[in-house]
């Protein structure tokens, strides 16, 4: 009796590199959230976006105001940034509003500290900024609720496996990111 066994065939070998292409994919999206690359991307762009919005609100041109900056969960559970900065154009000024998404992914947390306590961002919960054009500072509130009693110390950005901080110094405005 003759054995022919001759080696794999084309069927084979293409059902094997299929397993292997799924199970590198699954093993690439686990290993970015191991890592903790998603909370810390989203927390940079955060403290980007802080940052622009002060720039936005303290530069030369004659025609801006203050800044407002928005940070909110989406319907699909994602994080994004919105600033608000006034513009004149003709006859009076209008909010010219800049939104970008922050969070890519949908098992990150997001909360802040205030004069309050902590609270989380969630679907029922923004946290809304304003940067004082004329001194720089950073109080809580939107375009004419502007709460300057109310000052929040840090923001905070998690995956559940890593923490990452972002320092706010309300009175000079100033972000300081630790990821």
């Amino acid at each position: 009796m003759k054995n022919k066994n001759a080696g794999f065939s084309l069927i084979e070998l293409i059902v094997v590199i299929a397993v292997m292409v799924v199970v590198v994919g699954i093993g690439a999206t686990w290993i970015g959230n191991i890592s903790g690359y998603r909370a810390r991307e989203c927390a940079g762009k955060v403290a980007s976006s802080l940052n622009g919005a002060k720039i936005k609100s303290l530069s030369k041109q004659q025609n801006t105001g203050d800044a407002y900056w928005e940070l909110k969960m989406g319907s699909d559970g994602k994080y994004y940034v919105s600033t608000y900065y006034p513009e004149y154009s003709g006859g009076g000024y209008s909010l010219i509003e800049e939104t970008s998404k922050v969070g890519k992914t949908s098992n990150l947390r997001v909360s802040y500290t205030d004069a309050d306590g902590d609270h989380n961002v969630d679907a029922s919960n923004s946290l809304k900024l304003c940067y004082d054009r004329s001194t720089g500072a950073l109080y809580e509130g939107s375009a004419g609720t502007v709460d300057k009693t109310k000052n929040i110390s840090e923001i905070r950005v998690s995956n559940g496996t890593r923490n990452y901080k972002i320092e706010i110094i309300a009175k000079t405005g100033k972000v300081i990111g630790k990821y």
